[in-house]
């Protein structure tokens, strides 16, 4: 049977064209990302230790998390790819030939209004990766300014009492010192599983196993004296 031109036909095909073009532009985003070696602000895991295990261990994890995000771009586009072909053939198979003129034209301003939502759409991210870069940038000298003068007196006794010199150096650790073991791999452990419990099971196994990687690869054959038997046990079950 022949088919007329009908708008809703038309703004389904509109819907799924502009879907498959924006995310050319998010994979583009966080390729660039991926390049720089900065993270967008969604990729996020907080733990409370801060070493050169968790270091290694945490950018891993965003990296492969990252990795992750623009396979699923990738996925979700060829999908709606599909999609925008089968509604384009539905629409264009029996259409009356009074109708094709009309569609073509109609269907050039689609693809002319999807390429301007394309445009701001990637001035955006590219504005929000230069944020990213600064931030990234920020953060790195703040950290940096925090161990110019390691071995500075960051406490002055103004009382009557008499404190030794190890008092003192572990006074002047601050506040935020504690005598968390930062082996502690149970703690680790327990933090990033917490962080990650909402991400799909796929996830979930390719970062625990960045995780262990990471920790064998940095204490290499020296676990053993390391770790006590039940951080070994951890790393069994994270394996």
């Amino acid at each position: 049977y022949n088919m007329t031109l009908k708008s809703t036909e038309l703004n389904k095909l509109h819907k799924f064209k502009q879907k498959v073009r924006l995310i050319d532009s998010d994979i583009y985003f966080l390729k660039k990302c991926k390049r720089n070696k900065v993270f967008p602000k969604f990729i996020k895991i907080n733990i409370p230790i801060k070493n050169r295990t968790t270091n290694k261990v945490l950018h891993d994890a965003k990296m492969n998390w990252l990795n992750l995000e623009i396979k699923n771009l990738y996925s979700k586009q060829a999908f709606l790819e599909i999609e925008a072909m089968n509604q384009h053939l539905f629409i264009t198979k029996d259409l009356l030939p009074v109708y094709c003129d009309i569609f073509e034209e109609k269907y050039q301003q689609i693809l002319k209004s999807i390429e301007f939502k394309f445009i701001n759409k990637t001035k955006k991210l590219e504005n929000k990766f230069i944020n990213l870069i600064n931030y990234t940038k920020q953060t790195n000298h703040d950290n940096n300014e925090k161990n110019i003068f390691p071995d500075q007196c960051l406490v002055h006794n103004l009382s009557s009492e008499t404190f030794s010199e190890s008092e003192m150096d572990l006074l002047n650790k601050g506040l935020s010192f504690n005598f968390r073991n930062t082996r502690d791999i149970e703690s680790l452990v327990i933090d990033i599983e917490t962080n990650i419990q909402y991400l799909n099971s796929n996830i979930k196994t390719l970062i625990r196993s960045d995780v262990y990687s990471a920790i064998t690869n940095i204490n290499g054959n020296n676990t053993k004296k390391d770790f006590s038997h039940e951080d070994q046990k951890i790393k069994t079950a994270l394996h």
